[in-house]
């Protein structure tokens, strides 16, 4: 039997999450909730376990906008939510579709470590991840001889078209003049080199 919810604090936030959320994302969704009221819906199992909207959720709570509707569904039919106060075609309409779009888009900050350990490589490349790792870059990767120093495997979850650029990148950065006369702490994989690389120029950029 399904658990009756009644108020938001019958809700229960998932306390393995995959979107970490950015700090920038959760302003625009305060700003978003705010000004306009709720939009999307959130999504929960039959016991009131958040599945997706846990920020929403969080959120919601802190400026206390804590009444709830609950629409019970299998699943099998579209749960369509009909805001009755607004139309599209309006200068409210029109910035709640904006603020809808990027609330979703600015505010993702997926842990592909929780991801790959909760469901495996496979159902994350299946869901648009790829697993990236130094293997995959055609050189051997090898530790110095005598004393190690802290070289480290970092792997990435990446869609396929950022491994391509990223791989292209890669290739690139080695053939830079700086890439011959980088400090390379001890590292032999030309991968994580020309990484460290574009990760040095961008941080003295930022500077």
């Amino acid at each position: 039997m399904a658990k009756q919810i009644k108020k938001l604090e019958d809700l229960t936030p998932d306390s393995n999450n995959f979107n970490r959320h950015t700090e920038f994302g959760s302003k625009l969704l305060e700003d978003s909730l705010r000004k306009f009221g709720a939009g999307r819906s959130i999504l929960v199992d039959k016991d009131g376990n958040i599945i997706a909207g846990n920020g929403v959720v969080e959120t919601a709570a802190a400026i206390d906008l804590t009444d709830v509707e609950v629409v019970r569904t299998d699943g099998k039919k579209l749960v369509v939510v009909q805001r009755t106060d607004l139309r599209l075609d309006s200068p409210e309409g029109r910035e709640l579709a904006l603020a809808d779009n990027m609330t979703a888009l600015k505010g993702i900050d997926i842990d592909l470590d929780k991801v790959q350990e909760t469901l495996g490589d496979d159902l994350a490349k299946a869901w648009g991840m790829e697993i990236i790792s130094p293997d995959q870059f055609g050189d051997t990767f090898s530790l110095p001889d005598g004393e190690k120093s802290g070289i480290v495997t970092v792997s990435l979850m990446m869609s396929a078209e950022q491994a391509e650029k990223f791989k292209a990148a890669l290739k690139d950065a080695q053939d830079l003049e700086e890439y011959k006369y980088l400090e390379t702490f001890g590292n032999t994989n030309q991968s994580g080199n020309a990484a460290y690389l574009i990760a040095s120029q961008w941080a003295d950029a930022r500077k």
